[in-house]
């Protein structure tokens, strides 16, 4: 999960906590979380009380950490590959039965994840690369899923739930990576504008070289913002 996607999260689970009935400042023991009303009985307990103070805590450090964690990096991509690796095993699930069946779309798959091996420490191809699995990459996947589909009208519905589930856990996380990029990295994208004569030139070889494997931090950004505010 990315910062934009993690702090839309807190922020509504908090407004949400915020809603609830409360005594004396603590929260009751059981709510319908529809409805978001106190259930019967209306009881506090200071041992949930005591645990989710603590869970709060626990919270804002992590929270408070964020700011020396870089904005988007290396671990982001390792996440997308190990989504990738849960999905070769879902196939294979798929393939015992099926024997034969899985060959096109895992074809497809061993693709991308060789093209996110190759480009995670690459900063300067991130946004390239990224455009490409949001569009073509992703039109590609989806069609070997309905060839599979189509072609298999008996495969195992467990399975093809899994691997549905793993899809859109594999989307959704080429979505907030793409948000990051726009958020906090939209320079990135003049990377991929230069023209083809200056690529070769050794200020600008200089220049891609000395791009960290990582964006910078939450609070090397805000400095850099204020500084570039008082220039």
């Amino acid at each position: 999960m990315g910062l934009p996607e993690l702090a839309v999260r807190l922020r509504s689970t908090l407004e949400s906590m915020d809603r609830l009935e409360h005594y004396r400042g603590h929260l009751l023991n059981w709510y319908d979380s529809e409805k978001m009303a106190a259930l019967p009985p209306h009881y506090i307990s200071t041992v949930d009380s005591g645990n989710l103070a603590a869970c709060l805590i626990t919270l804002k450090q992590g929270c408070l950490a964020l700011v020396d964690a870089p904005l988007l990096g290396d671990q982001q991509w390792q996440g997308l590959l190990v989504i990738m690796d849960i999905l070769a095993e879902a196939l294979d699930a798929l393939e015992k039965n099926n024997p034969h069946s899985t060959e096109s779309f895992e074809g497809e798959l061993i693709g991308i994840y060789e093209r996110v091996s190759s480009i995670h420490n690459r900063p300067e191809a991130w946004i390239k690369t990224l455009s490409w699995l949001s569009g073509e990459g992703w039109e590609k996947v989806s069609r070997r899923l309905l060839e599979l589909l189509e072609n298999n009208p008996n495969l195992n519905s467990e399975a093809l739930t899994e691997l549905q589930l793993y899809l859109d856990l594999m989307h959704h996380q080429l979505q907030d990576m793409q948000r990051s990029l726009d958020l906090f990295a939209p320079w990135l994208g003049l990377l991929e504008t230069i023209p083809a004569e200056f690529t070769q030139m050794p200020a600008w070889l200089e220049l891609r070289n000395s791009l960290p494997a990582a964006l910078p931090t939450l609070d090397r950004q805000k400095r850099f913002m204020v500084r570039s505010e008082r220039l």
